[in-house]
């Protein structure tokens, strides 16, 4: 689902409707291609690049790689392409660099999102520091899978992903590297008879918060008895509308734990504590036009604002601090902070950019190309 707000303000808002044989875009210029997911460590900072065009008839999927650049300079050092379409998660583990793949949608004639393409994780054996050339697995969530949000869990052995299209989780054993639960097995939460996305998010208790855009729920989730945690659920919306909880972030060192929501559709963050689920504020604290993600670093909360082409700077105890204004048409997808909080990366969907920004000054300092 947040891929598909993405791409509905590119076609609205932001890009008329492409011509694939027209509008490629041209890799020499840009080594990106509407860059989305981030991941940094100390060296090098990872992209993935969906390579979609919105045109007229639908959204067209390229071959979605990895492109790793050297933080030092900036410039490129790999890219893997990837054998499953719209990757839009990346992460190191170990040696090996995963990635979220959410697969390619078609609209039903009822008008609904449904698979036409799955998708699963990719994992990059060895990444950077493989010996040789990189060996590329694809784990395929079969039959029609479309994965649009990870959990790495506390113990370092599985993946939990949630579904872009439908209210249902999926497992990923990574000692068997095997799903536990996948399209065929999936786990079932509330039905709902519109498409449904999941957002989730890693309690500090090893727990999984899971978001329900279409019911403006919340609860936590058990990756070890793979079970819900009933009590916890709880509606986190401040009226009947579809406010569309998205993304979710818990704040550190916090008794008890409370976590940030992000609602997209009301432009506003919702603060929630698990232990006490009819205690949520939900309009805890405006932002602004059309969040997509929600990141927390030390006492500050950055918001990475699609529609307005901004990165909001909150205080945890509320009131925003600054914003970082990003060039029109950018629609800024993700936002990592690098290690020593000074700097973050930026990615700019649209205009095919990173920006790499000062914590201190909240301007922008960097953007390549």
């Amino acid at each position: 689902m947040r891929f598909l707000i993405i791409v509905w303000m590119i076609v609205s808002c932001s890009l008329p409707a492409s011509d694939p044989a027209v509008d490629a875009i041209d890799t020499e210029l840009s080594p990106f291609s509407r860059p989305s997911g981030l991941w940094v460590d100390s060296d090098y900072l990872y992209v993935t690049n969906p390579d979609f065009l919105a045109t007229s008839a639908g959204v067209v999927f390229g071959e979605g790689y990895i492109e790793v650049l050297d933080r030092d300079g900036l410039e490129s050092v790999a890219r893997w392409a990837l054998p499953l379409p719209n990757p839009t998660r990346v992460m190191t583990v170990g040696d090996d660099v995963w990635v979220l793949c959410s697969g390619s949608l078609e609209q039903s004639e009822e008008g609904l999102f449904q698979t036409a393409q799955p998708g699963g994780l990719v994992r990059i054996s060895g990444g950077l520091d493989a010996a040789s050339e990189a060996v590329i697995s694809s784990f395929v969530l079969e039959p029609d899978g479309a994965p649009g949000s990870w959990v790495y869990t506390a113990d370092s052995q599985r993946f939990v992903l949630g579904s872009s299209i439908d209210s249902e989780l999926y497992v990923f054993d990574l000692v068997t590297e095997t799903y536990v639960h996948d399209g065929d097995n999936p786990i079932p939460l509330t039905s709902v008879e519109s498409n449904e996305t999941l957002g989730l998010g890693l309690h500090p208790d090893g727990s999984v918060a899971v978001l329900s855009f279409a019911r403006n729920s919340a609860l936590l989730f058990d990756p070890q008895t793979l079970t819900v945690i009933p009590e916890t659920e709880t509606t986190v919306a401040g009226t009947n509308e579809l406010e569309g909880p998205l993304d979710v972030v818990f704040l550190p060192d916090t008794e008890p734990a409370t976590a940030l929501i992000l609602l997209t559709l009301s432009n506003h963050l919702a603060r929630w504590q698990p232990s006490n689920p009819s205690a949520v504020e939900s309009r805890w604290q405006a932002v602004g036009l059309s969040p997509n993600v929600v990141r927390v670093h030390g006492d500050t909360i950055y918001v990475v604002e699609s529609g307005a082409n901004t990165v909001g700077v909150y205080d945890v105890d509320g009131g925003e601090v600054a914003r970082v204004v990003l060039p029109v048409g950018s629609n800024p997808y993700d936002m990592v902070v690098a290690p020593g909080g000074e700097v973050a990366y930026v990615s700019a969907l649209v205009s095919n950019r990173i920006h790499m920004v000062d914590l201190n000054s909240f301007e922008i300092v960097e953007t390549v190309p």
